[in-house]
């Protein structure tokens, strides 16, 4: 284990050589970055020097922990015994020494030995990563510093980036805009150890990618109110295709907020008042979302959350918050209408349009072949499912024209003059935004606004009839077909719109297209909970007549088992990983709860079935990083419910902490490969 040793600036080969003498057995191995410097004498002559590339500090390694800490102070300084002269005496005394090395820590004051070897320690994977890279950017790098940020609490409220070229290539950090001696420069911060970051300067030289959108704060906020009130307009079009859905959603809101006129009793108390007041309040809100479907009411309440207001300025705030719109953006997470099986489309009319809704997979969109996954970040196939929004409209020959809307986006590019939009191209092309750029400058399709709706559209060869189904299968066939080499018109509009949405250069573009094009979908794991709901499972459990129907929940058991089982016979381990960790905590609230220990029999033992399906996941995915970590993530939201804590049900997540072992192991060997 590595930990990062701090002493006086100019003096760490002195500190470096004294440990070396006084704790051979203690500290095995030593790192001391330096960075070619070249400098410029009066004469113009070049001169190389080698300088600190963290001054004052430099690392140690060690294999006993125990010998350490028995060789430091309490406040963290190295100590030894040895001999001085007593001032009164003259005599030769014994006494302990404090050297000037000591463990990094700010505030050591308020932390016990303990804390500070845990604040001062980073791990192996995070050490060999930096000292691989230290030695391809010690000459280059500017502006290099240790801070006391936690990674964890900055990866929350600040978007993930990951860098594409230049010695920095595949690191994966947050970027925030830093103030220093009066000049703001954009700083690249990236994990290093349990509650500190690598500060990295002048950032701006190189390629970056948006890879994870923050999960809260203000921005993140912001983003999950628009995905919410996208995914209500969806509802509401489908199910009232006649109405105006916007307008739907901003009246039943407008109810759903509306500050009730009591009257108050002379000889009633506030207490009553109160309950009274709230009782009210709460049967309004009840009336307006009886109107939805309950899968619609968290949205409804996110919405309701975000939008505080008083009702003199609720109508033109709410205008603008859900604008009229007659398209959705053109991709957006699962929107819940339903796609038949076996087909990857849906087509429905509403408000004058035929809107049919594409079944979209984007991994290889968002993620090239090159890329390389982060293991703090795992991935799944769900986080990639989207669905594109086209209307199939008729054109004047009475074809039919596809067009998606891309909402503001598009109005800011159709206001621009000439000079403007030369200048937009030019910017896409400099700031490498290729696919976007193309797309603006070919003859294939157009970017266009046709009736309300402003986008890219496509001229399709096929007749414009009234049998939407037919018209739908054809128009899926085209916008899908790729001419030569060239990718289909699907293709080429979802690269441009994640390229955009990844790009971290035209900040204002990109918020209109994360508003009006790409909603971009919660991953997985940042889920409140990683584990994902079985509703059906859980139907099982409610009991006919006051009893658990065990028949029954034994037979969902068994076919939850084959569907798993199936999963992993045809290589889907992810789906085989949510599916089994859904499984496993509906088992588990009902274990405690229904007492379920008491109807364990041979054709219904929970845990047998649980322990041995986790046991055949873990064997197929070697290979799959991004699973065990979400196994691993599931298991300690497991060993949360009550099943766990007094029955140690179910019995597999015993090997929580063999799991962590191995996804650490993983992650070192890897990073021992590619210093390779």
């Amino acid at each position: 284990m590595w930990f990062i040793i701090q002493t006086v600036t100019s003096g760490e080969n002195k500190s470096i050589a004294f440990l070396k003498e006084h704790y051979p057995e203690v500290i095995s191995d030593y790192y001391f970055p330096l960075g070619r410097k070249i400098f410029r004498n009066e004469e113009g002559s070049e001169k190389i020097r080698f300088m600190p590339l963290l001054s004052g500090l430099f690392f140690i390694r060690t294999e006993n922990r125990k010998a350490l800490e028995r060789n430091l102070s309490h406040h963290g300084y190295f100590e030894y015994v040895g001999y001085d002269i007593d001032r009164n005496t003259g005599e030769t005394v014994e006494r302990t020494f404090f050297t000037r090395a000591r463990l990094l820590c700010a505030d050591r004051e308020n932390y016990t030995l303990r804390e500070i070897i845990d604040l001062a320690r980073i791990p192996d994977a995070d050490m060999e990563r930096f000292i691989y890279y230290n030695e391809q950017i010690a000459e280059d790098i500017q502006g290099l510093s240790i801070v006391d940020k936690s990674y964890e609490d900055l990866i929350l409220e600040n978007d993930t980036i990951r860098i594409l070229n230049g010695p920095l290539k595949g690191w994966v950090g947050v970027v925030k805009q830093i103030k220093k001696n009066g000049k703001k420069d954009r700083h690249f911060l990236v994990r290093f150890g349990n509650n500190r970051c690598l500060n990295i300067s002048n950032i701006r030289q190189y390629d970056i990618q948006v890879e994870h959108e923050a999960t809260r704060g203000a921005k993140s906020e912001a983003v999950g109110v628009w995905r919410a009130i996208d995914q209500l307009i969806g509802y509401l079009q489908f199910r009232n295709p006649e109405e105006d859905a916007a307008a739907t959603l901003r009246r039943l809101f407008e109810d759903y907020q509306k500050k009730l006129k009591l009257h108050r009793g002379r000889n009633q108390t506030d207490k009553a008042y109160s309950i009274q007041k709230s009782t009210l309040e709460e049967a309004q809100k009840k009336e307006v979302l009886d109107h939805i479907d309950e899968a619609m009411h968290p949205n409804f309440r996110i919405l309701a959350a975000y939008f505080k207001t008083d009702n003199a300025t609720m109508w033109d705030a709410l205008n603008e918050l859900i604008p009229d719109v007659l398209l959705r953006p053109f991709l957006t997470p699962s929107t819940g209408i339903p796609i038949s099986a076996g087909q990857e489309y849906a087509v429905f009319w509403h408000n004058g349009i035929v809107e049919l809704v594409l079944r979209c997979h984007l991994r290889d969109f968002f993620r090239s072949k090159e890329y390389e996954a982060d293991k703090f970040n795992p991935v799944f196939d769900e986080d990639y499912e989207y669905d594109a929004h086209i209307a199939l409209l008729p054109n004047g020959d009475g074809r039919v024209k596809a067009i998606t809307s891309w909402g503001a986006f598009y109005e800011k590019y159709a206001m621009q003059n000439e000079e403007e939009r030369q200048k937009f191209l030019l910017d896409l092309e400099n700031r490498k935004y290729p696919r976007l750029l193309h797309l603006l400058t070919q003859n294939r399709y157009c970017f266009e606004k046709v009736g309300q709706i402003g986008g890219f559209s496509m001229d399709l060869d096929i007749p414009y009839t009234e049998d939407i189904q037919e018209m739908a299968r054809k128009a899926v066939v085209l916008l899908q077909a790729s001419d030569g080499d060239e990718p289909g018109f699907i293709s080429q509009t979802t690269a441009a719109a994640v390229e955009m949405w990844q790009g971290a250069r035209l900040l204002m573009w990109r918020q209109l297209l994360q508003r009006y094009v790409l909603l971009h979908k919660v991953p997985v794991a940042d889920l409140p909970s990683v584990i994902a709901s079985d509703i059906e499972l859980e139907e099982k459990f409610k009991p006919q007549e006051g009893r658990l129907q065990i028949e029954d929940i034994a037979q969902a058991l068994r076919q939850r088992q084959e569907q798993i089982t199936g999963y992993l016979a045809s290589g889907q381990l992810q789906q085989a990983a949510i599916r089994f960790l859904a499984m496993t905590k509906v088992i588990s609230a009902h274990f405690a709860k229904d007492e379920l220990y008491n109807y364990i029999r041979a054709d219904f033992n929970p845990n047998e079935t649980c322990t041995a399906l986790f046991d055949a996941i873990i064997q197929q995915s070697e290979k799959q990083e991004s699973v065990v970590n979400y196994l691993y993530k599931g298991m300690v939201e497991l060993q949360e419910e009550d099943a766990w804590t007094y029955f140690k049900y179910p019995s597999f997540l015993q090997k929580t902490k063999a799991v962590s072992d191995r996804i650490r192991k993983t992650a070192t060997a890897g990073m021992r490969k590619n210093k390779k």
